[in-house]
């Protein structure tokens, strides 16, 4: 084999394995947002996925700014949502954020 044949062929597959790891990274975000909905400003991919409304953010009141705020209380909170329609849950902590943990 040609040293461009398999030069080839090694880009091929550092591209294919960082296009996989790429989309696994998104929909574990995906996936945890959906659940537990943000009541800080995000940064970074979170960001952008919360841009495209990918998933909604709390309603929960802080008791600090900042992107690692703890919750000022455990009480009720909502999800407003995109299509109108609302989801309760409670305000916890998770991952060192403050979220609106759905039921």
């Amino acid at each position: 084999m040609s040293k461009r044949k398999i030069a080839l062929t090694i880009l091929l597959c550092l591209t294919l394995f960082g296009g996989v790891a790429s989309a696994a990274y998104l929909h574990s975000t995906v996936v945890f947002y959906r659940n537990n909905a943000p009541c800080t400003k995000l940064t970074g991919i979170p960001a952008m996925l919360l841009a495209a409304h990918f998933f909604d953010s709390g309603q929960c009141k802080l008791s600090a700014t900042g992107p690692h705020a703890p919750c000022q209380d455990e009480a009720a909170c909502h999800v407003p949502g995109t299509t109108g329609d609302k989801k309760n849950g409670k305000c916890t902590v998770v991952a060192q954020q403050c979220v609106c943990q759905l039921k």
